[in-house]
């Protein structure tokens, strides 16, 4: 059976990752910086692979990306992608109109009911996490279900029903309506509060991002500490 626990053949869950542009304050994508060895982006890829069915990256324009990030890019995909994980690339119509295009661009090829959108830069995402938000929404039937951190959604670490969201984030892009959390009000949201979502990420690892080299460089700190750590206990 697939990791995400639907019949052989069928996709219930996918995973959407934005990756993003370049990044003014990093200085470069951040999505194909290196992380202990592999792409930023290839590590969170996966890290959620064991609970979702298939993995998206959606992309900017193509005609924006240079020949090497777009060989980079196909290189990533290939290596995420296997028999019961299928593994692909989309590209956003238009450049600069931020999450909310690529939420509507990922959706709009993802073959899950249900779908797991992440930011690329979220290296310590926790897959428990992931999972429970896409079981939460399942049960409940919810079309959003998002975590909740210091009174704010976090949108891009969040569960969306796909049939309901492609269709909304779609007409946000249209709209010219550009905050992803904007119509969470117009459907079945499930807000997960900061004691359910620390039952399975103490820390709130999951929502620590890279905004710039600073920010990249204590990452790294963090997951070198933490492999030593690792090699020392076993």
């Amino acid at each position: 059976m697939p990791a995400g626990g639907s019949e052989p053949g069928r996709v219930a869950r996918t995973g959407v990752i934005l990756l993003g542009g370049e990044s003014s304050r990093m200085g470069s994508m951040k999505a194909l910086l290196d992380f202990a060895g592999e792409p930023l982006v290839e590590r969170v890829a996966r890290r959620i692979a064991p609970v979702v069915d298939e993995i998206v990256l959606v992309a900017g324009p193509a005609a924006g990306l240079s020949a090497a990030v777009r060989t980079a890019i196909a290189a990533i995909v290939a290596r995420l992608a296997t028999n019961a994980r299928p593994s692909i690339v989309c590209h956003d119509q238009r450049a600069y109109q931020g999450p909310v295009a690529g939420l509507a661009t990922g959706l709009a090829v993802a073959g899950g009911e249900l779908c797991a959108a992440l930011a690329c830069d979220l290296p310590f995402v926790e897959p428990r996490l992931v999972a429970h938000l896409l079981t939460a929404a399942a049960e409940g039937s919810h079309d959003v279900v998002v975590p909740v951190q210091r009174g704010l959604p976090e949108p891009l670490c969040a569960v969306y029903r796909v049939a309901t969201m492609r269709a909304i984030f779609r007409a946000q892009l249209a709209d010219g309506d550009l905050k992803p959390t904007a119509r969470y009000g117009a459907v079945r949201t499930r807000l997960v509060d900061e004691a359910e979502w620390r039952a399975l990420d103490p820390e709130g690892l999951s929502f620590v991002n890279l905004n710039d080299r600073e920010e990249y460089r204590r990452a790294l700190e963090r997951a070198s500490g933490a492999t030593r750590r690792d090699a020392e206990g076993s």
